[in-house]
């Protein structure tokens, strides 16, 4: 995903309110901002699939806050070169270490390096019913903003821990069958991108990412030999 910041009025005061319990209070007239927080939750709730903050809290542990100016979700910056040495002291199949350096370029435009929240370089989206393999590498979710709207991305306490849960998601979709560029291209289109089930709608895509794709996948096999 590509991360949007926005300014947003009073978060870190919003943010705290909603992470502690609920009191039953008389209703009262939001203050300023309140209505912001609460149609950024609805939006990302929509598309998530739940239907209410405590639904995903009950999901995925906490609700953190958001990433944008203002927001409480701190920014990690860090040159691509950096964030390679890592993953191969992390990850030893190097088909995976590759997948998961690519994804990182494509998800970031890491040209310049990468700048992502919360030790979540790869847009991982949290939604209901997701990632079981990997909830106990999981601290809890946040919002951000993509080209799309609101919605709801997991946080890991440490990047250590996000690229262990790449690694066991990317094997989990079949990445460490990859034997070309190709592949890498339609693996992630189909498997981690996934922005239809329709297969010719999906073929199509492929076809249009295809040489941006294999382009990233290259340059991801300079970092690991």
């Amino acid at each position: 995903m590509i991360w949007i910041a926005l300014p947003i009025l009073a978060l870190l005061i919003l943010i705290s309110r909603l992470q502690q319990k609920q009191k039953q209070l008389k209703p009262t007239k939001p203050k300023t901002g309140e209505m912001e927080l609460k149609a950024m939750i609805n939006e990302a709730n929509k598309i998530a699939g739940w239907k209410t903050l405590e639904e995903a809290i009950s999901e995925y542990g906490k609700f953190l806050g958001v990433y944008a100016q203002g927001g409480n979700i701190p920014k990690t910056t860090m040159a691509l070169d950096e964030f390679a040495q890592l993953v191969k002291k992390t990850v030893d199949n190097k088909v995976i270490a590759q997948s998961i350096i690519a994804i990182a370029i494509r998800e970031q435009g890491a040209n310049r390096g990468l700048a992502f929240p919360d030790n979540n370089p790869f847009g991982f989206n949290a939604f209901k019913g997701g990632w079981k393999s990997i909830k106990h590498l999981i601290n809890g979710i946040f919002l951000a903003k993509d080209r799309n709207g609101w919605r709801w991305f997991i946080s890991f306490l440490s990047l250590e821990n996000a690229i262990k849960a790449m690694e066991i998601s990317l094997r989990n979709k079949g990445f460490h069958r990859i034997q070309s560029p190709e592949d890498f291209a339609e693996l992630y289109v189909k498997r981690w991108w996934s922005p239809t089930k329709d297969e010719k709608t999906l073929q199509e895509i492929i076809q249009k990412e295809m040489r941006n794709l294999v382009a990233v996948w290259k340059q991801a096999g300079r970092y690991v030999g």
